[in-house]
């Protein structure tokens, strides 16, 4: 009879050996799939951000004279990106414009002005209610910096092909719009459409 237990206990310990490598790779695999599912989840976006603290609605004016839809949101589906070569979610709006004027949404203070290859020259502007917007591929003259206060409507640079991520679509905007460090749709306060 002992030597049924001692056998039974052998071949267990012959199983861990074998295959013990395979079923703790496969529990820390479900650990770490159940961990992203739970922390992450689907990325949401807000569907009315629009509404503010006092409890109006915010609006945008239109950073473009005319508004013309070239590439648009997506939080999560993928869009090509032809002068990257690769599928990607297209958190912000491009938007035609040939060497045209951009302007302010709302008023707000000039959080950042920055250069970088991919985006091209990019003013950032602090608004109430959490909100923040980016005007990026702007041409490199833009005179505002840090600090400066500018009120819905004023001009604050023009369009050009400075993104380095954006080239195959001309002199463009990329527009974005950020709730409390997420970025939303700007549709959600400026009807943008495609002309």
């Amino acid at each position: 009879m002992n030597n049924i237990n001692i056998s039974k206990d052998n071949a267990f310990v012959e199983f861990v050996k074998r295959f013990g490598y395979y079923i703790i790779a496969g529990v820390m695999v479900v650990a770490i799939g159940l961990t992203l599912a739970i922390m992450g989840g689907t990325p949401t976006v807000i569907d009315d951000p629009g509404e503010n603290v006092s409890g109006g609605t915010i609006t945008f004016t239109s950073p473009l004279a005319v508004l013309e839809l070239l590439k648009g949101f997506s939080n999560t589906d993928l869009m090509y990106n032809a002068t990257l070569n690769q599928w990607e979610a297209h958190k912000a709006v491009d938007l035609k414009g040939t060497e045209s004027d951009v302007f302010a949404v709302l008023d707000g203070t000039v959080k950042n002005v920055y250069t970088t290859h991919l985006e091209g020259t990019v003013v950032v502007i602090e608004h109430t209610a959490g909100l923040q917007t980016a005007y990026g591929s702007l041409a490199n003259s833009v005179s505002l910096k840090a600090g400066d206060l500018v009120k819905k409507g004023d001009k604050i640079g023009v369009t050009s092909s400075s993104a380095g991520s954006a080239l195959d679509l001309g002199d463009h905007l990329s527009f974005e719009v950020y709730k409390d460090g997420a970025k939303v749709d700007p549709n959600s306060y400026i009807e943008i459409t495609n002309k």
